[in-house]
């Protein structure tokens, strides 16, 4: 299971590197390419939860609440879209770094040799 949301999470940092890219370029991006971000970022966290809950995996909770967090963030640029208002880059940016600080807990975590 861990594996999978690995995947599902690091193709949606990659789709946000590139999200944040053209937005803060001032480039228009197409709305499917945000919905795939978000949709596969929240599926990401819904997956490792149960890691953390049923799994005995309780370390990883670092990983889940930044990465939870970093959904927050999410939502708060989404909804910022939705009022058709423009997201602060640096939200833009924290959210990125959230998002990429959560990943590589996880990944550090998951896969150490412990």
């Amino acid at each position: 299971m861990i594996d999978v949301t690995m995947i599902i999470l690091s193709i949606a940092a990659i789709g946000g590197f590139y999200l944040a890219s053209q937005k803060l370029q001032e480039k228009k991006i197409p709305s499917v390419y945000a919905i795939a971000h978000g949709s596969l970022g929240a599926v990401g966290v819904v997956m490792l939860a149960p890691v953390v809950t049923n799994g005995g995996r309780s370390e990883i909770s670092l990983a889940l609440w930044v990465l939870a967090a970093t959904l927050f963030g999410g939502l708060a640029i989404a909804a910022l879209h939705m009022t058709r208002r423009k997201a602060p880059s640096l939200l833009i940016v924290a959210h990125g770094t959230a998002g990429m600080l959560g990943v590589f807990i996880l990944a550090s975590l998951a896969y150490s040799t412990n």
